[in-house]
């Protein structure tokens, strides 16, 4: 055994990478019109768009668009022996969507970074699937080894990943730490007479002319030594927001209303006042890695007005057996009866066969970025409601429910202390307005005396759009319920507001705010990185004869000039 030991990525104790190994290539992501500058070699950024670079953990990193974003260059022979280490530090936004509508896709794993060549059995590279588990593959002694484990790399956090050859020894460490380790039959190790390939794979697959192999997020560093070094590195907050001059040039892009900062956005999931951080958050179904529906996680934005939003850290991604195909729509909610009065997330989960109502607790109340999901109890909604979807939490009296959207009705289920029963319909729609393909999206809210319950149906009489009704509750079942108005009076057929997410505020107002399709066609989302955006902030209440007064949020009187 050779080893010596790297400490990397501790600027704030001065010290640099590499500083007791021979260092043989080097590429510190430091952009230079399209080329990322290094030695012996540079790389060459592909993109649809103009390269961007963030801040990384000691200087610069490169920010990718996660769909079209890609370096390559060409990477001479560097080393040639029984030894080497290969250190790449990356952060990572939202999971590849590998292949698209592809149940067997969970197994498959797609470069990040790689120069390895098979076929000339040399090289090395770092591969990833669907939902963040890993695998390192290099060659040795004439042999592909490969690394794999069964861990998910954390998403918004540098990661270091370090594949070590010493002379027998293959190991793979994360962020210092020892994951797999296996020997080799033989010695003998060369990097370099290939192409080095950083943020998509080359071999990748096709959603709306958009790469389904691609990587989002932001890469570091990526070094390589002639030496075998044990690395040392402690994971730390990425902030992957893009930078403020992304959108300089487009007049398209909204400056007030709340979306992430690029690819596929939809319904929002809960708006939600957290007294941690003194901050307004909203959750969302969002693909970060094309501006088309597929491969759902739990995106995450927040502000200090409702007006101004920044990205977060997603706090769900496809990681289960019962949400393997994307965790949708569901809700935020805090209740003292689950998870000791700490945010709670009830949400649907496909697998590719039939939708689930799963939970997650958050661990983190005050930036709302640790979540945990809780596996043991999935529902299988289907015996009961069919093919549902975007579960709701609400209380009445001393009763916890939640709703489910179905086709023909929306359902509830109440808890009992110990689990979610079955409690039949909670509103049966109405022929002819609201009983399209589903009922989706219902929520319902208390305002006054009243409950307002929202819809937002597919294809009934007005296409798709957000209906309401307000009526009282009657053992959590929704009853004596006015005929369906229109929230947004002119939306039908997709545009206005839909699917709104309601909040109530400790003195009893209740804002809302909700989802607006663009209504471009997919070749102009691509054109532009991005689909769909929500609304400017409401406030709701009721008049004497339970109709929907609407006023835009207070807020709002701060930014007029």
């Amino acid at each position: 055994m050779n080893l010596k030991f790297l400490i990397s990525g501790l600027a704030a104790v001065g010290l640099s990478l590499g500083a007791s190994g021979a260092k043989v290539a080097h590429v510190p992501m430091d952009i230079s019109g399209t080329t990322l500058q290094g030695s012996p070699t540079s790389l060459r950024i592909e993109g649809r768009f103009k390269p961007m670079q963030i801040a990384g953990v000691n200087g610069n990193a490169w920010r990718t668009d996660g769909n079209s974003s890609r370096a390559t260059g060409n990477l001479p022979l560097v080393v040639n022996g029984n030894a080497m280490t290969a250190s790449m530090r990356f952060a990572i936004d939202t999971y590849a969507i590998v292949e698209h509508e592809n149940a067997g896709a969970n197994d498959r794993f797609v470069e990040v970074i790689s120069c390895l060549d098979e076929g000339a059995r040399t090289g090395f590279g770092f591969f990833m699937n669907r939902t963040g588990k890993y695998l390192a593959k290099v060659a040795v002694g004439g042999s592909i080894i490969e690394l794999r484990s069964e861990e998910r790399i954390p998403l918004w956090q540098w990661t270091d990943a370090s594949i070590v050859v010493d002379g027998l020894d293959v190991s793979l460490y994360i962020n210092g730490v020892l994951k797999v380790k296996k020997r080799a039959s033989a010695t003998g190790v060369k990097v370099g007479n290939s192409t080095l390939y950083v943020g998509r794979a080359d071999a990748h697959g096709d959603i709306g002319g958009t790469e389904t192999c691609a990587f989002n997020g932001a890469f570091d560093d990526i070094s390589i030594y002639n030496e075998a070094i044990i690395p040392s590195y402690i994971s730390t907050y990425a902030n992957l927001n893009l930078p403020e001059d992304r959108y300089a040039t487009d007049r398209m892009r909204a400056r007030y209303h709340g979306q992430p900062g690029m690819n596929w956005t939809n319904e929002t999931h809960g708006l939600y006042y957290n007294n941690g951080d003194k901050k307004w958050h909203a959750f969302f179904q969002r693909t970060g890695s094309t501006p088309m529906m597929s491969h759902q996680h739990w995106g995450h934005i927040v502000s200090d007005d409702m007006i101004t939003w920044h990205d977060d850290v997603p706090v769900l991604a496809p990681s289960e057996s019962y949400d393997i195909k994307g965790c949708w729509s569901g809700c935020v909610f805090s209740d003292p009866e689950f998870n000791s009065g700490n945010p709670t997330i009830i949400y649907t989960g496909v697998d590719y066969a039939k939708p689930y109502v799963a939970t997650a607790y958050c661990d983190d109340p005050v930036n709302m970025r640790l979540w945990h999901k809780d596996p043991a109890n999935p529902i299988d909604i289907m015996p009961n409601v069919g093919d549902g979807r975007d579960t709701y939490f609400y209380r009445d009296g001393n009763n916890a429910y939640f709703i489910v959207g179905a086709r023909d009705a929306v359902h509830y289920y109440q808890w009992s202390g110990s689990k979610w029963n079955y409690r039949g319909e909670f509103y049966h729609t109405e022929n002819g307005v609201d009983n399209g393909h589903n009922t989706e999206m219902p929520n319902v809210t208390r305002i006054g005396n009243k409950w307002l319950m929202t819809t937002s149906p597919l294809a009934g009489k007005y296409g798709t759009v957000c209906l309401y009704r307000t009526g009282n509750l009657n053992d959590g079942r929704f009853t004596g319920y006015s005929a369906a108005e229109r929230v947004d009076f002119f939306g039908c057929d997709g545009y206005g507001l839909l699917s709104p997410s309601p909040y109530t505020t400790a003195d009893g107002k209740v804002y809302a705010i909700g989802i607006v399709p663009d209504k471009l066609p997919g070749d102009l989302n691509v054109k532009h990185g991005y689909a769909h955006l929500y609304s400017m902030p409401r406030e709701w209440s009721l008049d004497s004869e339970g109709r929907l007064l609407q006023k835009p949020y207070e807020g709002i009187k701060a930014y007029r000039h």
